[in-house]
């Protein structure tokens, strides 16, 4: 079964503030792939995984001495 992250669980991940999310979202910002469900938007951990070793500067940039698991 696939982990689904919410906005806020996505935050945390990445160690910001959730209106960052958010606001990438509304902006279009690269983000990795989304599930829309009503009017919620939720991320597969298997997809955000894939964005972020995708984007190695992203990364290094939030957490330098280890990568994201979860």
């Amino acid at each position: 079964m696939d982990v689904i992250l919410t906005p806020v669980d996505l935050a945390e991940r990445w160690k910001v503030v959730p209106k960052t999310i958010y606001q990438r979202i509304s902006n279009g910002d690269d983000m990795p792939m989304s599930l829309k469900i009503g009017r919620c938007r939720r991320f597969r951990l298997a997809d955000v995984r894939d964005w972020e070793m995708s984007h190695e500067e992203f990364t290094h940039e939030h957490n330098p001495s280890r990568r994201f698991s979860r």
